[in-house]
């Protein structure tokens, strides 16, 4: 099952980033205030996990004149997986959230200890069974 999230770009203004591809920067500041979802795919030692991050469906149809607010940002999520989002929440704060999505449909708030708990069930699950298909009787 699939489930759908959305998150507006509270401050994002489409001329800036056309200003900023002009001037070559690509960066952080550039995507400081956009928001992201990414698929965690397991832990990283370097940046804590390794995440692909996911393209959006982004939605103009309630923006304002100049973009800075009404831009919404979609995902569509896989029951199963865990997911990373971070978006803005006002003009001065950013939420960031663990995401899951049910076989129901729904997305729900995971925490990080969930997380790794899984992942640890799953790393003895597959030890077990790479011990066990080595073993003859």
């Amino acid at each position: 099952m699939k489930a759908a999230f959305a998150a507006e770009a509270i401050g994002l203004r489409p001329a800036d980033d056309r200003l900023y591809r002009q001037l070559g920067i690509r960066g952080e500041m550039h995507r400081a205030r956009r928001p992201w979802v990414a698929r965690l795919e397991g832990l990283c030692p370097v940046y804590g996990y390794r995440r692909e991050f996911l393209d959006p469906d982004i939605d103009y149809t309630d923006a304002n004149g100049n973009g800075s607010r009404g831009v919404v940002f979609r995902w569509v999520l896989e029951s199963g997986r865990f997911y990373e989002t971070r978006y803005p929440v006002s003009w001065s704060r950013m939420g960031h959230r663990f995401l899951t999505a049910t076989p129901e449909g729904d997305v729900v708030d995971v925490t990080e200890a969930q997380i790794r708990a899984r992942w640890e069930e799953e790393e003895v699950r597959r030890r077990w069974a790479n011990e066990a298909s080595g073993l003859t009787f």
